[in-house]
This record gives C-alpha cells, structure tokens and sequence, in this order.
C-alpha cells in the first residue's frame, strides 16, 4: 500500500500533466481561431472571384446589349481589389485584437430546469451548517429556496435529483445565509 509521501507525489505529477493538457489545449484553440479566419477570408475572395468570372463570361459571351464596356469592367476589378484589401486590414485588425485578449471559456451547456416531468424524483435539501445569525446570534427563518434540477443516471432507470438550499434570513439585520 502506498504511503502518503508516494500519493501526494504521485498528485503533484497528475496536477502538472493536467496543466500540460490545459496549455496544449489552449494553443489548439487558438490554432483553430487563426484557421477559422484564414478560411473565412479564403472563402469571401473566392466568391468575389467567382463573381468576376461570371461578369467576363456575360462580357464575353453575352448578348451584345449586355456585353460590359472594357473600361467599366476594369473599374469593377478595382473595387473588389479595394474591398479585399479592406477586409485584409479588418482581419489584421482583429487578429492583432485577438491576440491580445486572454480566450475565454465557452459558458456550460446547461438545462436549467426543462427536464420531463414523467421522470421518477428525488430531493436532497442541503441545510446549512449553523440556523443562527452571525452577527447577533437570533434564530435565522428561510425567505426564499434556491433550486436545481440535475439529469441523474442509474443504471437501467433515469430519475432527476432535485437540490434544494434554503435561504435564511435574520428579521432583525440585513444579514442572509
């Protein structure tokens, strides 16, 4: 049986792995964010070359009454030159932003509250420790419930676990627990 000295070692080690992940992770993310954008600026050039194409097919081939005139096709290439070299500078712009800023974690996926109401339930109510105020010692009455629902699994059997902690509060000072 290990002692306690090869536990909190072997602790230590786990906790610095965990980091390690963490780190990777983290660079992962930020890897992902600089493909994502890479990709969404290759994919906007493409469709405004696409749209280009398609206006020197219609010059080309087009019914003469359609036919673009030479000069005006080229003011049409230079706006789309001006427009890919503003979005070059915005993307710049908000990588250089990005950068700077520490990636924050996605809120939890949570389902607050909206579990079906034909599964089996139980209820654990969580009391705190003392019902007495801390300040002056009067017994505390509960003003209001703070209530979860939680998806709880058992083999074969779903059932939801119902958490319930009652809030006190000392009529006589502003005091709540």
């Amino acid at each position: 049986m290990p002692n306690s000295d090869q536990l909190k070692a072997r602790l230590i080690e786990m906790e610095v792995l965990v980091e390690r992940q963490r780190e990777a992770l983290n660079a992962l993310e930020i890897e992902r964010d600089h493909f994502k954008g890479a990709f969404e600026e290759a994919d906007a050039e493409r469709q405004r070359l696409e749209l280009v194409v398609r206006q020197l097919v219609r010059a080309q081939f087009g019914r003469k009454s359609e036919r673009l005139d030479p000069d005006q096709f080229q003011l049409t290439l230079e706006n789309v030159e001006q427009e890919i070299a503003a979005t070059k500078a915005t993307r710049q712009d908000a990588g250089d932003s990005d950068a700077s800023r520490r990636s924050r974690r996605t809120p939890a996926r949570r389902n607050l509250g909206h579990l079906p109401a034909h599964l089996e339930r139980y209820e654990v109510v969580i009391e705190p420790e003392s019902r007495s105020c801390p300040c002056c010692g009067g017994a505390m009455h509960q003003i209001d419930v703070e209530e979860t629902e939680r998806l709880d699994a058992v083999p074969l059997r779903l059932r939801v676990r119902v958490i319930r902690r009652p809030i006190y509060g000392y009529r006589s000072c502003s005091e709540v627990v």
